[in-house]
């Protein structure tokens, strides 16, 4: 049997009352911290609706591309849109607008370039644009060749505003895209 004195007994009351008054403090509190959790949640909430929207906007842009279909490319296109593309090929340098980039859109591999594809191999989206990474193979001038690119998108509004494109190998980017061989 363990007995306590009054001096342990009011420190026992003393730490009692304290941690009585810590708790009814962070009760208090409650209220105010459920209130920041719904700000935070309606801002997640926010923020997962324009990242989908962007993701829409740059899938149905890829496909159309995929496709071939310059019409829909056209309609997602900011009228200032940029689109970077580094190298010496004729797909090469900053492009400024609608038709500009529509027209690189439409540029055809060199003779000698054949069998080529392009297969996305990821993308990786947030609320304000996105990559798309992909692999082009095929063939040029007899022998196999591959490398990766990847395009960096930005969404503002719904639309395309600027496109940069990055290869792996960009010699052989602007080999594929040569005037001829």
């Amino acid at each position: 049997m363990t007995t306590t004195n009054d001096t342990d007994g009011g420190r026992i009351s003393s730490r009692i009352a304290a941690a009585a008054s810590e708790l009814a403090r962070l009760l208090s509190q409650l209220p105010e911290a459920v209130g920041e959790l719904d700000d935070l949640t309606d801002a997640r909430s926010a923020d997962d609706d324009r990242r989908d929207r962007v993701e829409k906007t740059i899938l149905t842009f890829l496909d159309a591309v995929d496709r071939g279909d310059l019409e829909t490319i056209r309609e997602l296109l900011h009228p200032d849109v940029v689109y970077r593309s580094p190298g010496r090929g004729r797909i090469s340098g900053v492009h400024l607008g609608v038709d500009a980039v529509c027209a690189v859109m439409q540029v055809l591999p060199r003779p000698g370039a054949s069998q080529l594809r392009t297969e996305r191999t990821h993308l990786f989206v947030d609320r304000d644009g996105g990559a798309s990474f992909h692999r082009l193979s095929g063939r040029l001038d007899g022998r196999s060749v591959s490398y990766e690119l990847v395009l960096r998108l930005h969404v503002g509004d719904g639309l395309l505003e600027e496109i940069t494109e990055l290869t792996s190998d960009q010699y052989l980017a602007d080999d594929v895209f040569a005037e001829g061989p």
